[in-house]
């Protein structure tokens, strides 16, 4: 290997402090590099997009949090440049998925003498015009990890970064009390090839992590399908028992919380209700959502 693209996030973490590490590795082992840091919200998308188009770059490594990460799968959908996930970021899902040491030097060791993987991504299609949130205007949004809609997705869309700084990762735990105890959330139906549901919120999982847990086992990687589940209650003691119940995996069990695996999914509402993807909120519904096949080459550690 011996060119390589390198976005930062000068605002996710530790990146600013990660950078000097992983270049002296590369400097060590002859690599050539160039950083390209984001300067604002959506920019690691048309960052992504331009390294792609480089004939000699062999790898982009992204430094940031899974919301950088997202922005760069954006912009390297069905190209030939796999990406490289550098954890600097609160949660890092990804970068935990799929075996990388959370200690960036190390994770870079590990990609450098890993292999890439093309693999398989979500799709989101917005079927009402999308012109409030970062990609405006734009007909779709891909994701790595999962979308939700309803109750996660309106935590998302009022979580507030300046009391990240503070709290650190608290901070989303916050916002998903506050949807509790004080929003009411609108019904949403979900329309699938085997089953029309209806429910308060809806989480599809592509990869089988949520935030810290192991939330979605039959989901992964490698896999062709989404794991969906649909919670059918809003009161405040289901939510709770919801919330609690997903650090658990007790949510496999409920018998109010409907699941299944799934390729596409149309998912409507009534009133305004919003989905994320990969932790950024990204729009609001109507949406459709399908496996998106061989998207994506990734480049996955040594074992």
């Amino acid at each position: 290997m011996r060119n390589i693209k390198i976005i930062l996030n000068p605002n996710a973490g530790k990146a600013k402090g990660i950078l000097p590490e992983i270049t002296n590795i590369l400097k060590e082992k002859n690599i050539t590099f160039e950083v390209l840091p984001t300067n604002f919200p959506g920019e690691a998308k048309a960052l992504a997009k331009k390294a792609s188009e480089d004939k000699t770059a062999e790898l982009l490594l992204v430094i940031g949090g899974d919301g950088t990460i997202n922005e760069a799968v954006n912009g390297l959908v069905n190209s030939t440049l796999p990406l490289g996930i550098i954890p600097a970021g609160s949660l890092n899902c990804a970068a935990r998925e799929i075996g990388l040491s959370p200690d960036p030097k190390k994770a870079a060791c590990q990609l450098l003498e890993g292999s890439v993987k093309t693999i398989h991504i979500g799709k989101i299609s917005f079927l009402d015009k999308n012109t409030d949130f970062v990609f405006k205007n734009e007909k779709e949004r891909y994701f790595l990890l999962m979308a939700g809609i309803g109750f996660d997705a309106k935590a998302v869309a009022d979580f507030n970064p300046k009391l990240k700084k503070i709290i650190g990762p608290l901070a989303y735990v916050w916002s998903g009390l506050k949807q509790i105890f004080f929003v009411k959330h609108p019904a949403i139906k979900i329309e699938t090839n085997q089953k029309v549901v209806t429910g308060y919120s809806c989480i599809i999982n592509k990869f089988k992590t949520y935030a810290w847990f192991d939330f979605a086992p039959e989901a992964g990687i490698e896999k062709d399908f989404f794991q969906m589940f649909v919670y059918t209650k809003n009161d405040i003691l289901s939510l709770i028992r919801y919330s609690i119940g997903g650090m658990f995996g007790w949510h496999r069990k409920f018998s109010d919380v409907e699941s299944g695996l799934i390729r596409n999914a149309k998912i409507t509402s009534g009133s305004i209700a919003y989905i994320q993807a990969d932790g950024e909120s990204v729009g609001k519904l109507p949406v459709e959502i399908a496996v998106m096949p061989n998207a994506l080459k990734i480049m996955l550690p040594k074992k």
